[in-house]
């Protein structure tokens, strides 16, 4: 991996991290791969459960409230790569379940 994509990673594990205590960040670090990728990732490869096999995914995610490390509540992948100009991150979050007023209008139909 180039030095420049290590240290891009690096800073935004930083930056994430910064504000747990120090042990609690380094038991919760994990080391990973990322793959050089060919070409660049198109939101439209993601959709529908797809994903880019020559990425890493990663589904591991722990959410900070409530319940501060504990697994994430809605599920959230990411998939990261990087080529020879830029790094790659594309996040797919599940959406929280409209409220059942909000299905009432957007399921009713008015003649």
């Amino acid at each position: 991996m180039p030095v420049r994509a290590a240290l891009a990673l690096s800073l935004f594990a930083l930056t994430l991290c910064a504000q747990e205590p120090a042990a609690q960040v380094a038991a919760q670090v994990k080391d990973i791969r990322i793959p050089k990728i060919s070409r660049k990732p198109l939101l439209e490869e993601f959709l529908n459960g797809n994903s880019r096999p020559d990425m890493k995914r990663i589904d591991d995610f722990r959410q900070r409230q409530p319940n501060n490390g504990t697994p994430v509540s809605r599920k959230t992948s990411a998939w990261i790569g990087y080529d020879d100009k830029n790094i790659y991150a594309v996040f797919v979050c599940q959406s929280p379940p409209a409220p059942a007023s909000q299905n009432a209008k957007i399921s009713s139909v008015t003649m």
